[in-house]
């Protein structure tokens, strides 16, 4: 009577356990070989080749009593874990945390079973007789064999001096199968060439050899390539890469005349061949990709000539690519610019995201736009380039442009559309005021949380307890450029400055950096449809009553003063609209304002504002 409790597989081979009271149970490579108690029955382990035909492994497991196994498993190595029950007191044992028999009926019992490959190469060497230099032999096998009971892992197969190999191995040969090693022989020389066929595995015995033995024979030419393929990656439909070489060699003994050198498909070819090659010299072969679609492109340089290998070839593969133009943005608002003005610049990005390099023809501007960019003649695949563009309005209303941008892509030319507005500048009201913000801070910038609109202008003042810090730079979130407009000092106890930026970018907060960590209270007052900024002014005095004094560009002109102050509490204007005046209070209160207001006429016009001490205070006007 023989029963299977439990089935485990691993590369294709099935390991079985159970119970056995057969004494003739087949075995194969057994650590038990007979059965102990077939009366009560033995446990068995089998192991099974991969086609199921014969026992790779098989062995009893037990003792003088009833001995049965209900459960295994096989790790990646192949070694059998068996779980069951027991009645024998002599059960084999080995490294045992319970080494004897315990009291009750049955104990149970956990056994590993080691498994082991064994590598067996047949033949163990290989004649190949004579072969013409520079000619392959027919293909001789060996044959791998795991005759182990465990997985025949592959590390490598290789093959040494004039002799190549391809095999069925992969990289694992399961217990009890087999795999095939073809080698060829290529003699580069006459006489006898050895080598050696190399496998390395987790075989006991490996590495295991195949002695390799031949003979080269013949007089006559022989050619050896290098590289013997290229590859030529992206190039765009219709141009020509770079060429690539490939140095063909005659290491024969005789002079090696040449039918013809031919490249094929979107392939060409140039050598200094010449119609023969003499023995032991070399010559170059160049070689350019000019693909005529998109896609993979494959070809080969073919050879014929008079030696025993003729023809030899050189596989050629390329891709055909194009290249492809993506712009951001697409459109640019320039908002309002006084006529006869320029307006900051703004960029377009301009980005090949295809697989070729861009040949630019001509970028454009047209209408009242003009542009300088850093694309050059050709953009690199994956690379981009920047496009500035300004705008300088020659009458008022809208005024529409475009950037046109003509080159390889399959979409040119490419636009993008330009729109803004020439206004008179401070001319019949057109200036007006958007918002204003300020923020106080003890620290080495200060930043203020504003969104500002594309095209207005930004006044910026910041009012400092001291003149020792400087502001070294304003900027926003847009990336506008900012002008120091004017700075005062009121002796050594305070200081303000005003910065300013035409025509900004949209941006979400107005940034002042600092020379040194100071208390310092920012206000940042927005503008629209101002045409271009003024002069400034500056002034300095310590009573309650603090003005500046400008003289306006023209009619309806609109004056923007900063004032700061050290101690300030309270601004109130006398002259014109007080924006958003604060005081930052850490210690030392800082105070600052800003005032604007109309004139009637291009005359000299005063900005006041009165605050509440007679000390130190600083002012700057547009």
């Amino acid at each position: 009577l023989d029963f299977g409790q439990s089935i485990a597989v691993i590369s294709s081979n099935a390991y079985v356990t159970g119970q056995t009271m057969s004494s003739n149970f087949p075995t194969a490579n057994p650590i038990q070989a007979t059965c102990s108690s077939c009366s009560a029955g033995d446990a068995f382990v089998t192991e099974l080749n991969p086609a199921g035909s014969a026992a790779v492994f098989s062995t009893y497991l037990g003792s003088a009593a009833l001995d049965e196994a209900n459960g295994m498993g096989v790790d990646s190595l192949g070694n059998a874990y068996v779980a069951g029950d027991t009645a024998s007191s002599a059960f084999p044992t080995a490294n045992a945390f319970q080494s004897t028999f315990g009291a009750g009926p049955y104990d149970a019992f956990m056994a590993k079973i080691s498994l082991t490959p064994t590598a067996a190469p047949s033949p163990s060497s290989l004649n190949f007789g004579s072969q013409q230099i520079g000619s392959t032999s027919t293909p001789q096998p060996v044959t791998l064999s795991n005759t182990g009971t465990a997985v025949l892992n592959i590390t490598n197969i290789a093959t040494s001096g004039d002799y190549g190999q391809n095999n069925t191995c992969g990289a694992s040969v399961a217990a009890g199968g087999n795999c095939t090693i073809n080698v060829t022989f290529t003699p580069t020389v006459t006489g006898t060439r050895t080598g050696t066929l190399t496998i390395i595995d987790n075989a006991g015995n490996s590495p295991q050899t195949v002695n390799l033995t031949g003979n080269g024979t013949g007089t006559g030419p022989v050619v050896s390539l290098n590289p013997t393929s290229l590859t030529f990656g992206a190039q765009g439909v219709g141009t020509t890469s770079a060429s690539q070489q490939v140095t063909l060699s005659n290491t024969g003994t005789a002079v090696l005349n040449f039918t013809s050198i031919v490249a094929s498909g979107d392939y060409a070819q140039t050598n200094n061949c010449g119609t023969a090659l003499a023995a032991g010299t070399s010559c170059t072969i160049n070689v350019t990709f000019t693909p005529t679609v998109t896609g993979t492109r494959t070809g080969a340089i073919t050879i014929t000539d008079n030696a025993p290998n003729s023809p030899q070839t050189v596989n050629l593969t390329g891709n055909g690519g194009a290249p492809v133009v993506n712009l951001s943005p697409t459109s640019l608002d320039f908002g309002n610019q006084q006529v006869g003005s320029t307006s900051g610049a703004k960029a377009v990005t301009l980005s090949n995201t295809g697989a070729a390099a861009l040949n630019i023809t001509s970028i454009v501007a047209s209408g009242d736009y003009t542009q300088n960019n850093t694309c050059g003649t050709s953009v690199a695949a994956g690379t981009n380039c920047t496009i500035n563009v300004t705008f300088t309005p020659t009458a008022t209303g809208a005024r529409t442009g475009t950037i046109t941008i003509t080159d390889d892509a399959s979409n040119s030319p490419q636009t993008v559309n330009l729109t803004g507005n020439g206004t008179t500048g401070g001319v019949g009201g057109a200036i007006g005021f958007v918002q204003a913000h300020g923020n106080g801070a003890n620290a080495t910038s200060n930043t203020v949380v504003m969104n500002t609109s594309a095209g207005n202008d930004v006044i910026v003042v910041v009012a400092f307890g001291s003149t020792t810090p400087r502001v070294t730079s304003a900027t926003d979130t847009g990336g506008s450029t900012y002008t120091l407009i004017g700075a005062v000092n009121t002796g050594t106890s305070a200081r303000t400055e005003m910065w300013a930026a035409h025509g900004v970018a949209a941006s979400t907060s107005v940034t002042v950096n600092l020379s040194t960590l100071a208390k310092s209270q920012v206000e940042v007052a927005e503008y629209s449809g101002v045409g271009a900024l003024g002069l400034s002014t500056s002034n300095s005095s310590a009573n309650a009553n603090p003005t500046v004094t400008l003289t306006t560009r023209s009619g309806n002109s609109w004056v923007v003063a900063g004032f700061g102050e050290k101690n300030a509490t309270t601004f109130s204007p006398s002259t014109g609209n007080l924006r958003d005046s604060g005081s930052f209070t850490a210690t030392t209160t800082v105070g600052a304002a800003v005032n604007d207001n109309t004139a009637a006429s291009p005359s000299s016009v005063t900005n006041a504002v009165t605050i509440n001490t007679s000390g130190s205070w600083g002012a700057v006007a547009l």
